[in-house]
């Protein structure tokens, strides 16, 4: 979409105009896919800078014709890889939490940033989440977003534990019908839906 606009040449020169160019241009694209896999906006924030550091200190390597998006989307990948794969080893996660994070290094490491429109599926997600009922969409950003659990979430919104579980059964209903497009994300769905039940 940017490509066009980015002058790879500038860019390899150590041009900081073109590198804020490329940042704000590919920012919120990174920031909201590491955030799908990471579900930490903190650490999705860092995820996506780091990339933009990288970039920055790998740009002698670049080609002329290098594609930037996929450069970026590959580096971004690989730190949520290795974050996912270092909480994994923490032994304070429950067995659910270890489970997300495994179904998330598996969708990732299947992930071909070549074939997959990122940002259509960041914009479906995004559409969807918006498009839930409020009560579904707060009870599921609550869980996804701010790591509540389930028990946690009822008692903030001072409802049944029952409630919350079918509130995110629908949420999750409605990703996996909106997501069947994209094979790895629709596994990764179904996986949680039938873990959180």
């Amino acid at each position: 979409m940017f490509q066009k606009q980015i002058n790879i040449q500038l860019l390899k020169q150590g041009d900081k105009k073109t590198h804020e160019i490329v940042f704000k241009s590919y920012y919120p694209l990174l920031f909201e896919f590491a955030k799908q896999y990471v579900y930490r906006e903190d650490v999705a924030e860092d995820i996506a800078m780091n990339s933009f550091l990288k970039l920055w200190e790998k740009r002698n390597t670049l080609k002329d014709n290098s594609n930037i998006k996929n450069f970026l989307l590959i580096l971004t990948k690989n730190d949520c890889l290795n974050y996912l794969r270092d909480r994994k080893k923490k032994t304070y996660l429950n067995s659910i939490e270890k489970q997300y994070g495994e179904l998330n290094i598996v969708a990732l490491d299947r992930l071909d940033t070549n074939k997959v429109d990122i940002e259509k599926l960041n914009n479906t997600i995004k559409s969807t989440i918006e498009n839930m009922n409020p009560e579904v969409r707060r009870v599921f950003k609550m869980s996804r977003f701010t790591q509540l659990k389930y028990s946690e979430i009822a008692e903030i919104l001072e409802i049944s534990t029952k409630t919350v579980e079918s509130r995110m059964t629908k949420a999750l209903k409605m990703l996996r019908n909106n997501l069947k497009d994209y094979t790895f994300i629709f596994i990764t769905f179904l996986l949680l839906v039938s873990e959180s039940l």
